[in-house]
């Protein structure tokens, strides 16, 4: 029998066996831990296999010399902060160049968007995709109902806050009516990055969409107040107002605790039965255990992959 572990100390998850655990001496109790979790400001989140091999690129010394931290807001993950070397250089900047997001994945960091000669978007940037303030928010640590929006695997499942569900449904009756009444003829020709109007080929129904790649009449879409991600023809694309594209994103991206990091990867087996049993629209009671990054760590009522007493 084992126990998944949280160090307070270091930022590190470890399964034990019940025979190595302790109650601690209770002078323990009022030491706050020693490792506080940050977020750094406009750094993309990437997984850290891939963040591993992109880091060797970067000059060991200039992370470890003492640094200075600026806070820059405070978001449900903790402080958002920016780091800086003695002569004021950006530490964020630096990390933020060699951390590349490849394109047709799934964006973790809100993409710049190229001016354009005859290219017609909304000046306004989107919220960023690596800031957790950019989410409709999830509580951490408290037990909450929550409406599945949907499902890839147990790493990667989409949800919204049940407090929130009708707001999504009326910011979506919204956009319906947008589109309806938007003068015929009214095109876009999108951008990488660009925050967008699309048209589902799934239900025909409108909803807002991050450019993730351009193919001659095709685009790929990541849809943030959902989580699903859809090929679709150029022409399925209308422009977004300044006040849709500011507004936060309602999908949280969640992953299971059982599959979390350092877990075995989800066998096809595990990935089918997860959406069986979590269907779209599907209300389930759900628990924050962490927020990595802009994920969300949780742990849903009845999922479990190992059986538990």
């Amino acid at each position: 029998q084992k126990a998944q572990c949280q160090c307070l100390d270091y930022h590190d998850r470890r399964w034990e066996s019940y025979e190595t655990l302790f109650q601690p001496p209770p002078a323990c109790l009022s030491i706050p831990p020693l490792c506080t979790k940050v977020v750094l400001y406009s750094v993309p989140v990437i997984p850290r296999k891939e963040a591993k091999v992109m880091l060797e690129q970067v000059d060991q010394a200039s992370l470890s010399q003492p640094l200075t931290l600026r806070v820059m807001e405070v978001g449900l993950a903790g402080q958002v902060v920016e780091l800086l070397d003695a002569e004021g250089i950006s530490i964020n900047e630096l990390l933020a160049k060699v951390l590349v997001v490849a394109e047709d994945k799934i964006p973790l960091t809100t993409p710049s968007i190229p001016v354009t000669p005859d290219i017609s978007f909304s000046p306004v940037q989107p919220p960023n995709y690596s800031m957790v303030t950019s989410y409709v928010p999830l509580p951490l640590n408290t037990c909450l109902p929550a409406i599945i929006l949907h499902v890839e695997s147990p790493t990667q499942l989409f949800v919204c806050h049940a407090a929130h569900w009708e707001d999504l449904n009326r910011f979506q009756a919204h956009l319906q009516s947008v589109a309806a009444n938007m003068d015929q003829g009214t095109t876009v020709q999108p951008v990488v990055g660009q925050l967008v109007m699309i048209r589902s080929e799934q239900d025909n129904l409108w909803y807002r969409g991050t450019v993730i790649k351009l193919h001659k009449f095709k685009a790929k879409i990541y849809c943030p107040d959902y989580g699903f991600v859809e090929k679709i023809p150029v022409s399925s694309i209308l422009p977004l107002g300044d006040s849709d594209v500011r507004r936060a994103y309602w999908a949280s991206h969640c992953t299971l605790v059982d599959w979390g990091e350092g877990m075995q990867e989800a066998t096809m087996i595990e990935v089918e039965r997860v959406k069986q049993m979590l269907p779209v629209t599907k209300q389930v009671e759900l628990q924050v255990m962490e927020v990595d990054g802009v994920k969300f760590i949780i742990d849903i009522k009845g999922i479990a992959r190992f059986e538990r007493k």
